[in-house]
């Protein structure tokens, strides 16, 4: 499965699916597929010309509480902290993800 990975459920809103890239004992860390930041910390919309316009455009990371799970698996239902989406974020942790506990 290639992340991330949109999934429209039921009741007509969609979800996320995102790899994690790190996770510590007090945030899960993982880069949005829709926004970037730049150099002067601003965010931007992942918009392909706009993003080629910018080169010091990064992804830009998110971080949620691990709620003290520091288990492999899926979290699910928590809401992006994205300013371009919002849909729900379901995080994939797997023994890829950096884990520093």
């Amino acid at each position: 499965m290639s992340l991330p990975q949109i999934i429209q459920k039921e009741n007509g809103n969609f979800e996320v699916m995102v790899h994690c890239k790190k996770m510590t004992r007090v945030h899960i860390s993982y880069d949005c597929p829709f926004c970037y930041t730049l150099n002067s910390r601003r965010v931007i919309s992942k918009d392909e010309q706009v993003r080629n316009n910018y080169k010091s455009a990064k992804p830009t990371v998110h971080r949620h509480g691990t709620a003290r799970n520091y288990n492999n698996g899926l979290r699910g239902g928590t809401c992006s902290h994205c300013q371009f989406d919002k849909c729900d974020v379901i995080m994939v942790i797997d023994d890829n993800t950096i884990k520093q506990l």
